[in-house]
């Protein structure tokens, strides 16, 4: 269970964050089993990150062979059933400012 303090954090981050990347995670919310990925060092990682810190989210890895190329490891994330009402939470509360 998250404390109130990690959930003001995270509140606070996501008010920094653009409405483009908000809008990946508001989308996922609303699609039962869909999952996400996004740049190595992205604000939605950092994101996604502390919500897998939570229990939130989930994160696998998969590995893509690239001709001539070390494999690219793809980091994929989804909502948890525990984290989807939290999430949801979170995303109203930045949408009523």
């Amino acid at each position: 269970m998250a404390t109130q303090a990690q959930i003001d954090a995270l509140l606070q981050r996501m008010r920094g964050m653009s409405a483009a990347d908000i809008s990946v995670l508001a989308a996922s919310s609303q699609t039962p089993e869909s999952s996400m990925t996004t740049a190595p060092g992205s604000a939605n990682e950092a994101l996604w990150s502390e919500m897998v810190g939570l229990g939130w989210m989930i994160r696998r890895e998969e590995e893509l062979e690239l001709p001539g190329r070390a494999p690219l490891v793809m980091k994929i994330y989804s909502i948890s059933p525990e984290g989807l009402q939290p999430i949801l939470n979170l995303l109203l509360i930045l949408s009523q400012g």
